[in-house]
């Protein structure tokens, strides 16, 4: 029975390693962040604020892109706005440049973008995993994690220490 107590310890602390890291990772990396698109593992990440490529991406979806050597139109991508980081979709080109908007935007929305601002063509929209990744990236979170984290590593110590002072009273 102490071994499977163990066993399940080892797993929590590993369980809860991971989020730690995960969430520190994320906020660390500044994905919470308005106009923020890090890149981790060759692929940009995206958390879609705005709704204007719906219903393919709402507000609150993931979107994962990938940067290649040339885009066509059709394809969804992130681009650079200045400050701001957005999913739109290539209408066009003129003059090779892009013609970029949303889905749900008309042709007076329409923008003109190098190509050195599209920062990769959309390929994966995990649905409201936005909303999630915000949550676990909270330094509330966070810290409420670390603390869960400490106690599942020191509660067993103390309470060996609190079992063998109060056998020694019992004589």
């Amino acid at each position: 029975m102490k071994g499977v107590i163990r066993g399940l310890q080892v797993v929590l602390v590993l369980v809860l390693a991971a989020v730690l890291l995960a969430g520190g990772g994320l906020l660390a990396a500044g994905l919470t962040e308005p106009g923020a698109a890090p890149e981790l593992f060759g692929q940009r990440l995206f958390l879609q604020q705005e709704d204007v490529m719906g219903p393919e991406i709402q507000p609150g979806d993931l979107v994962l892109a990938k940067p290649r050597e040339a885009y066509a139109p059709g394809e969804a991508v992130l681009a650079r706005d200045g400050a701001q980081v957005r999913a739109l979709r290539i209408v066009g080109t003129v003059e090779g440049r892009l013609i970029l908007r949303g889905d749900r935007e008309d042709s007076e929305a329409e923008a003109l973008f190098e190509e050195t601002q599209v920062l990769g063509r959309v390929e994966t929209v995990l649905a409201g995993a936005g909303a999630a990744l915000r949550t676990l990236a909270s330094v509330p979170v966070l810290a409420g994690v670390g603390v869960l984290l400490v106690l599942v590593l020191l509660l067993p110590r103390l309470t060996r220490v609190r079992a063998a002072a109060g056998t020694r009273y019992r004589r």
